[in-house]
């Protein structure tokens, strides 16, 4: 059975479609591995949470499990991210994620879908007043779908399908997916997926199928490819990494921070590494800068 929590109203900028879940993060570099959690998290949720804090007026759309932890409501509400769309199934546990961080900083995750599942859809009003729709982790039939919605309705749409892509895509799933969109955020073992799929050599072959394109690097940076060409944005360099969960979620949180106050794509990019520089200092996704004070002090200092 399905049921909707009060309504938290308000217009809202960004709506996310995609997992909310429970983390559990095992650290494989130390023998034997430790496992901590549990932890807030799903792409959806770590972007709801980040985008909020950094001002951005958030709508999301998920379906949770009947064991999805109170304390993680109370924080979505307390931010004032619009849950008229987050439903809860009951019947089945929520979604949870275990994320394993070998020596080369790599990550293994394995991922219970649970109530978030290919049968998943949202009424016309999710889009309603948005201006970009954030397309992430879930199964392909679903994600195609709200897509679709986002796209027919006129809304400015990011597909983002993470580890899902290697584990569930098929050739005509990702093209479905990319015609729909606007923008395609993946990090490089995803790019090297997502080309696979589409028998393709080069990045810009996905130029054909979206505006924008957006490749994480971890320590690396990060490259922002449109037709007008590649920029690379440098990585913001941190004493220490703790924990690299959540780094790319807190990017895209940057990104939408940007975006949401007419910065132009690549200075986006540009608070998205300082949003991903913050989170990887502590552990957990959620963990990093709380306020866009902050992380618009930290872009200042760069920028200077």
């Amino acid at each position: 059975m399905f049921t909707m929590p009060r309504p938290t109203m308000g217009a809202a900028f960004l709506g996310i479609f995609g997992h909310v879940n429970v983390d559990w993060i095992a650290d494989a570099t130390k023998d034997p591995p430790v496992e901590h959690g549990p932890f807030f998290g799903g792409v959806a949720g770590n972007i709801a949470v980040e985008a909020s804090r950094f001002g951005v007026p958030v709508r999301l759309a998920s379906v949770i499990g009947r064991n999805f932890p109170k304390a993680y409501l109370k924080l979505l509400k307390s931010l004032k991210v619009d849950l008229r769309f987050l439903q809860e199934n009951d019947e089945v546990e929520t979604s949870t994620c275990r994320m394993t961080t070998f020596q080369d900083g790599s990550q293994r995750k394995e991922i219970f879908h649970g109530p978030q599942n290919e049968k998943v859809r949202f009424p016309q009003t999710f889009i309603k007043g948005l201006s970009y729709l954030h397309v992430s982790t879930g199964l392909p039939e679903a994600c195609i779908c709200a897509a679709k919605q986002g796209r027919n309705g006129g809304l400015k749409v990011a597909f983002d399908p993470g580890a899902d892509l290697a584990r569930h895509y098929r050739e005509e799933d990702l093209r479905s997916a990319l015609e729909c969109s606007d923008m395609f955020f993946v990090n490089e073992e995803e790019l090297k997926v997502a080309l696979g799929l589409l028998g393709a050599r080069s990045h810009n072959t996905l130029l054909k199928l979206v505006r924008t394109l957006i490749v994480t690097k971890a320590g690396r940076g990060s490259l922002l490819v449109t037709k007008m060409g590649e920029v690379r944005i440098p990585a913001v360099k941190v004493p220490t990494v703790v924990d690299p969960t959540g780094a790319g979620d807190a990017y895209r949180s940057g990104v939408y921070a940007g975006l949401f106050r007419g910065y132009p794509m690549e200075d986006c990019c540009i608070l998205g590494a300082i949003a991903a520089s913050e989170c990887i200092q502590r552990e957990g996704a959620q963990e990093g800068l709380e306020s866009w004070a902050e992380l618009e002090k930290r872009y200042r200092a760069i920028k200077r």
